[in-house]
């Protein structure tokens, strides 16, 4: 039995027996639809491009997606998201330059302290 991931939800995938005994059950987490829909986006967005992603309750940022907005300096990345019943946004121009964050012992960051880490403002939407 297999229930896909969303982001709003972690998937479930289960290793039943043919008694009908589940002899094994892994969550699949919500995050692995937020960090591959993000790094599709960026990997497959066209050079000069804005993307605009809105990540919902997910308010954070890996280096495995740090090193693709890295890869891809020819994109704009606009990333709204929701915190504590607020949204925000904040805009990763092209050309930013990572280099400190992939060089740090870090390898996952909130989006106020990647933003901060930057130089990057992020604003309250509502």
């Amino acid at each position: 039995f297999i229930s896909d991931p969303t982001l709003e939800q972690d998937g479930i995938e289960q290793y039943v027996c043919s008694c009908g005994d589940v002899k094994e059950t892994l969550v699949i987490p919500a995050a692995q639809v937020y960090i591959k829909g993000l790094y599709g986006e960026i990997k497959d967005a066209a050079a000069g491009t804005t993307i605009e992603y809105n990540s919902r309750r997910w308010n954070g940022i890996s280096d495995y997606v740090i090193k693709k907005l890295a890869e891809r300096a020819d994109v704009t990345l606009k990333v709204t998201f929701e915190y504590k019943n607020a949204t925000y946004t904040f805009t990763l121009p092209a050309g930013t330059n990572y280099e400190s964050l992939l060089n740090d012992e870090e390898a996952y960051y909130g989006f106020f302290t990647f933003c901060n880490l930057l130089g990057i403002p992020v604003t309250q939407v509502n």
